[in-house]
C-alpha cells in the first residue's frame, strides 16, 4: 500500500528566487542594481606544459629520408634546327626494345584418343539430382493449438470493480417552481374569419376588368404657337462673309458623250417596283392629357378592397393565476446543491495486489 510520508529534513529557504527577489529593501533597490550571485571559481589554472603527443601526432608520424626522385629534364636544344630531329625520346629511352629467343611448342603426343565404345549415360548432374521416388513427409513439431477450459471459474470481482463501487443516486426531488405549465385548450371556439377571408372577396362572375381611359382633349393648349428659335438655331449661326474655294479641274482627262446616259442600271433593272394599295394608318383617338375638370376618386384599388366595418375583439384578461408566495423563497439552489463544500474525504480502499518481488 502507498502511503505519503512527509520529509524529515526541511527544505532549504536560501533558493535563487530567495537570495535575489525577497528580503531587499526596497529603497536600497531603488538606488543601487542587485548584484547577481556568481559561482565559486571551479577551474584552476596548472602550470605545466601541454604534452605535444596528441592523437594525430601519433597516428601520423613524420616519414623522413625518403630520397626523392630526379626529374628527368630534357636537354637544352634550340626549336629551329637545321641538321635532323633526334630520334631518341623519353618514351624509347624508357621503353626500349627487347630481344627474346623464342621458345619451342610443346606438343603433347599419345593423350588424345578416340574411344571405340559407348558413352556412359551416367553423367554428374544425373547422378546429383536422381529421382528419390516415393518419400515419406516430415514430422511437424509445431504444437497442437487446442483450447481447454479452466476447471475452476473465472472471479468477477477485478481489480478495477473493487476498486471503483458503484455510486448510489438518490432519487429526484421535484419542486413546484421546476414544474412546466401544462397546455390546456380554450373553451371558447376560435373565430372562422381571418384577415385573408375578410381582405379578397369571392368574385361570383368572372369577368375582365375594364381599363379607365382619361377623356379626348388636345394635348398641347389652344392658340399656342412654335417659337421659331431654337437650340440649334442659337448655336449654329449663320456666317455672312464666306470665300467659296474655286475647284482644280484637270484638263484632257473627263471626256463627255454625245449621247443621252441610259438609266436602266443593274439596281433598276433587278428591283422592279411594285405598286399596291396603301394602307391607312390607325391613328390614336386625341385626348387630353391635362384634364380640366376633377381628378376621378374612385379607383381600382378602392373598388376591389373596401373597408370592413367590425367590432373590436374584448380582452380576455386571466384571473386567479399569478400570485404572491406568503412563505421566503428556499436558498437551496441546483448550484448549491450540485456544488457542496466536501468533508474530509477518505481514501478508497484499493484491492490492487502488491507487487514485491521475492527471490
Amino acid at each position: 500500500m502507498r502511503m505519503y510520508k512527509p520529509p524529515s529534513k526541511l527544505f532549504e529557504s536560501n533558493t535563487t528566487y530567495h537570495l535575489s527577489y525577497l528580503n531587499v529593501d526596497h529603497s536600497e533597490m531603488r538606488r543601487s542594481r542587485s548584484q547577481p550571485i556568481r559561482p565559486k571559481p571551479a577551474l584552476t589554472k596548472s602550470d605545466a606544459r601541454f604534452l605535444g603527443a596528441t592523437t594525430n601526432q601519433l597516428s601520423y608520424k613524420y616519414i623522413g629520408s625518403i630520397p626523392k626522385t630526379k626529374p628527368i629534364i630534357p636537354k637544352q636544344r634550340s626549336m629551329i634546327v637545321s641538321g635532323p630531329m633526334e630520334s631518341v625520346t623519353t618514351v624509347r629511352q624508357d621503353y626500349s626494345h627487347k630481344y627474346m629467343e623464342k621458345p619451342e611448342i610443346i606438343i603433347p603426343c599419345g593423350n588424345i584418343r578416340l574411344s571405340s565404345g559407348k558413352l556412359d549415360a551416367n553423367t554428374t548432374a544425373k547422378l546429383s539430382y536422381a529421382d528419390p521416388g516415393c518419400t515419406e513427409p516430415t514430422i511437424n513439431f509445431k504444437p497442437i493449438v487446442v483450447y481447454c477450459p479452466p476447471s475452476e471459474p473465472i472471479l468477477h470481482d477485478t481489480t478495477q470493480k473493487l476498486s471503483y463501487q458503484p455510486v448510489h443516486i438518490g432519487e429526484k426531488d421535484t419542486y413546484s417552481w421546476q414544474q412546466k405549465p401544462i397546455y390546456k385548450p380554450p373553451d371558447v371556439a376560435m373565430c372562422a374569419k381571418t384577415t385573408y377571408t375578410e381582405s379578397f372577396l369571392k368574385n361570383e362572375e368572372s369577368c375582365m376588368e375594364k381599363p379607365i381611359r382619361p377623356c379626348a382633349a388636345n394635348v398641347f393648349p389652344s392658340g399656342g404657337e412654335f417659337y421659331g428659335n431654337t437650340i440649334y438655331n442659337q448655336s449654329y449661326l449663320q456666317s455672312t462673309i464666306v470665300e467659296r474655294m474655286e475647284p482644280i479641274i484637270p484638263c484632257n482627262a473627263i471626256s463627255k458623250l454625245d449621247g443621252k446616259i441610259s438609266t436602266d442600271t443593274t439596281s433598276k433593272l433587278s428591283y422592279q417596283p411594285v405598286y399596291s394599295e396603301k394602307r391607312l394608318p390607325i391613328l390614336p383617338r386625341t385626348r387630353n392629357m391635362i384634364g380640366d375638370g376633377p381628378i376621378q376618386s374612385e379607383t381600382t384599388n378602392r373598388c376591389d378592397f373596401v373597408k370592413k366595418i367590425t367590432l373590436r375583439p374584448d380582452l380576455i384578461i386571466p384571473c386567479d393565476n399569478l400570485r404572491n408566495p406568503d412563505i421566503p423563497i428556499d436558498d437551496r439552489t441546483t448550484t448549491k446543491l450540485s456544488y457542496t463544500k466536501p468533508d474530509p474525504i477518505e481514501w478508497i480502499q484499493s484491492f490492487k495486489p502488491i507487487v514485491q518481488y521475492q527471490r
